[in-house]
């Protein structure tokens, strides 16, 4: 278990097999600014969890392919997930803070749905302005999954479990999972 420090425009990880899951075990993939911190292209049903990608031009790219994101963190990411060509990208009970563009939907007449969710805010139009194309986003988490404001004070990233305890989501019913 070690984070991975990437640098340059190529992807730090690329996904070159159907089926796959890719669990980060909540370690983090590093960028410089610059490239992409995992790439999909042209493969299907891959699982993304427990990844922390920060400072990439896109953390998750996907091209041509089913992907989903599960318990984890993109943060401070020009665009936190691109999804082109004939793709299917959803996400859930992950947290998308301080990205210029969380989620850019570039799949022609096709909705991603991106539910229960941190959008780095609890304000409806603020999350819609960080999305590109076709994205529902609602219901979505009204706390960042990977805080530990109320949970143990201990450092972050540990509170990841799935459950969602007493913690609510917004735009939808109020009620929990």
């Amino acid at each position: 278990n070690q984070d991975i420090n990437a640098s340059g425009f190529s992807p730090c990880i690329t996904v070159a097999a159907d089926d796959v899951t890719l669990d980060c075990q909540l370690n983090k993939i590093l960028g410089d600014g610059t490239g992409t911190g995992i790439a999909v292209s042209n493969y299907f049903n891959i699982m993304i969890r427990n990844c922390v990608l920060d400072n990439f031009d896109s953390a998750i790219d996907v091209v041509n392919s089913t992907t989903f994101v599960d318990l984890s963190a993109l943060r401070n990411n020009n665009k936190a997930i691109v999804a082109a060509g004939e793709s299917f990208v959803d996400a859930a009970v992950s947290s998308f803070v301080n990205n210029t563009v969380n989620v850019d939907n570039q799949v022609f007449n096709t909705s991603m749905f991106m539910v229960e969710n941190w959008w780095g805010t609890a304000n409806p139009a603020q999350i819609a302005v960080s999305m590109l194309g076709n994205v529902s986003f609602e219901p979505f988490l009204t706390f960042d999954p990977f805080s530990d404001d109320d949970v143990d004070g201990g450092d972050d990233n540990d509170d990841i479990d799935g459950g969602l305890g007493d913690d609510t989501l917004e735009g939808g019913a109020g009620n929990d999972r």
